[in-house]
């Protein structure tokens, strides 16, 4: 339960659940990756504690690559895709509403690849398959979460 907690606090970004995951990825995270983060959604709302965790932890000797993955149209959630018809494992959906800024942060390097909470994996998939064709040598995915609805 302290875990989902977090999970929700780090959602509203608070600083106390970035630094609750900073203490525990820091510890296990190679010392010079770009750290890239799932972005939200909608693109007109950011994941700001995933950004604040992102340069948190890129303040150790890592890349804040947080900036990389945009997304310009809104998608609906997956736990949500199926009320309205929509193939929520459909990758596609995802595909075509992210591109990639900034690509000279991710190419040839090892990517981790940072997402709050999972739900089907579409998004998170989608995100690394965009950023290998956009030359990463390899992406780390991790999640803090998953849903089980």
């Amino acid at each position: 339960r302290h875990h989902t907690y977090m999970i929700n606090q780090l959602k509203l970004g608070t600083q106390s659940a970035v630094n609750h995951f900073d203490a525990k990825l820091n510890i296990i995270l190679g010392s010079d990756s770009p750290i890239v983060i799932v972005p939200s959604h909608d693109p007109d709302m950011s994941a700001n504690g995933l950004i604040e965790l992102a340069r948190k932890l890129a303040s150790n000797g890592r890349v804040d690559a947080s900036s990389c993955l945009v997304r310009h149209a809104r998608v609906t959630p997956s736990h949500q895709a199926e009320l309205y018809g929509e193939d929520r494992r459909d990758m596609n959906r995802h595909l075509n509403s992210i591109t990639i800024d900034n690509k000279a942060l991710i190419a040839s390097r090892v990517v981790l690849l940072l997402d709050d909470i999972v739900t089907t994996g579409t998004s998170l998939m989608a995100c690394r398959e965009l950023m290998l064709k956009a030359g990463a040598a390899e992406v780390i995915c991790f999640a803090l979460g998953k849903a089980t609805w």
